[in-house]
């Protein structure tokens, strides 16, 4: 008797919880070149992880071809993609700020002043 409540206040609440919650969809506003830019950063960092799960074993595809032993070589769970990530960021970010810094020095000293070349990114 007590059990069949339980479910059905179970059931009350998953209904409630469908019915009052709040979906949003957030896209990340970049543009072609930045959007290449980060998949390929993602797919490195992808390619030199290992996790156990079963569902994961694709991971880790870029260990062997860099000579590290593959999944199960000495380095395949080192997680290298982490540290990869983070030098990426970091190195990247000099990079970016440097090119941003000369875009707004440029934009700073008017159209006089402004060089004719286009800062890439």
């Amino acid at each position: 008797g007590w059990y069949l409540l339980i479910l059905v206040n179970l059931i009350i609440y998953a209904l409630v919880a469908i019915l009052v919650r709040k979906t949003a969809q957030i896209e990340v506003g970049l543009c072609e070149a930045h959007r290449r830019s980060r998949w390929m950063h993602i797919a490195i960092g992808w390619g030199l992880i290992v996790n156990a799960s079963s569902f994961l074993i694709w991971l880790g595809y870029l260990l062997e071809p860099f000579g590290l032993g593959g999944r199960s070589g000495a380095w395949s769970y080192a997680n290298l993609g982490v540290l990869a990530a983070l030098l990426i960021g970091f190195v990247g970010g000099l990079f970016r700020a440097a090119s941003i810094r000369r875009q707004e020095a440029d934009s700073a000293a008017g159209p006089a002043h402004s060089t004719s070349e286009s800062v890439a990114d």
